[in-house]
């Protein structure tokens, strides 16, 4: 892999995961990947609308940074910028805003529609660190919706370098998972198989590539949904899950459950929801 300096490097191999993963989405539907309205898939976001919310954030975020005495606002860098939703309102209250991104796509797409803010500039970052930048850059280093998406090492091999390149008297502003929120958890029911009526669902893969070259992995993007007439619960011996099997042409099983994402605690009749498996 060649990273944005022209220097040769090896990958890890969950950072060409995650790079393949969001260049994909980024050709595919940029704006949707960023934010996953189900509304508002299909190239349905208004840009404007997409970027106030953007704004709405930044301004209430540049309000708690004054509040806790932010020392400067001279730079910002939006870790994870994709099309720029955040690093284009973050030029209306710092000097410099640099953001990055895995995805060479969703560089060029902020970068056309940051329009005349020269401000801003974009980068593609595809290392798993932040050298390109030296030591002590920024004022504020913020990252939202972003370190989810990648291997917990990564992330905190990105959160290690997000202190390195604030400046003292900065802040560093990031959102990771916690816990499991109700939702993804199991009901307090065990050993329930799922009933035959309701093992029915619809099953849509957000792309797919026309082959895969032999030990190669590919994340795969699901949407969904129950079609059943009743409720999927999750119970703590059986659980739920998104899964792959490979067979041969002739229709022989070769690979038995492959890949595997768990579903949400509950997804009652109707509902949809989206998981990513590695396969």
């Amino acid at each position: 892999m060649q990273n944005s300096d022209g220097d040769t490097q090896a990958a890890p191999r969950g950072l060409e995961q995650v790079a393949d993963t969001w260049e994909r989405l980024a050709q595919i539907d940029p704006l949707w990947a960023v934010l996953s309205d189900p509304d508002k898939r299909g190239k349905r976001w208004d840009v404007n609308d997409f970027l106030a919310t953007g704004r709405a954030e930044i301004d209430s975020l540049v309000e708690e940074l004054r509040d806790a005495h932010l020392s400067g606002f001279d730079a910002a860098l939006d870790f994870g910028c994709g099309v720029g939703r955040l690093s284009i309102p973050l030029a209306r209250h710092f000097s410099r805003v640099v953001g990055v991104d895995i995805s060479p796509t969703m560089v060029e797409t902020a970068t056309r529609l940051k329009g005349d803010a020269d401000q801003v500039t974009f980068r593609v970052n595809d290392r798993p660190d932040l050298a390109i930048f030296e030591d002590a850059q920024f004022d504020l280093v913020y990252s939202n919706i972003v370190l989810q998406h990648m291997d917990p090492a990564l992330a905190v091999g990105y959160i290690t370098e997000f202190y390195r390149v604030v400046r003292p008297g900065g802040f560093v502003v990031f959102q990771i998972p916690s816990h499991l929120t109700e939702e993804w958890l199991p009901g307090g029911s065990d050993g329930q198989v799922l009933a035959e009526p309701l093992r029915r669902a619809a099953l849509e893969v957000i792309e797919e590539p026309p082959e895969l070259p032999v030990a190669s992995t590919w994340t795969c993007s699901v949407r969904i949904r129950n079609v059943s007439g009743g409720a999927w619960t999750q119970d703590l011996t059986n659980q739920i899950n998104l899964g792959n099997h490979w067979r041969s042409e002739n229709g022989t099983m070769v690979i038995a459950d492959d890949g595997r994402a768990r579903l949400p605690g509950r997804l009652g009749p109707g509902e949809e929801c989206k998981l990513e498996v590695e396969v």
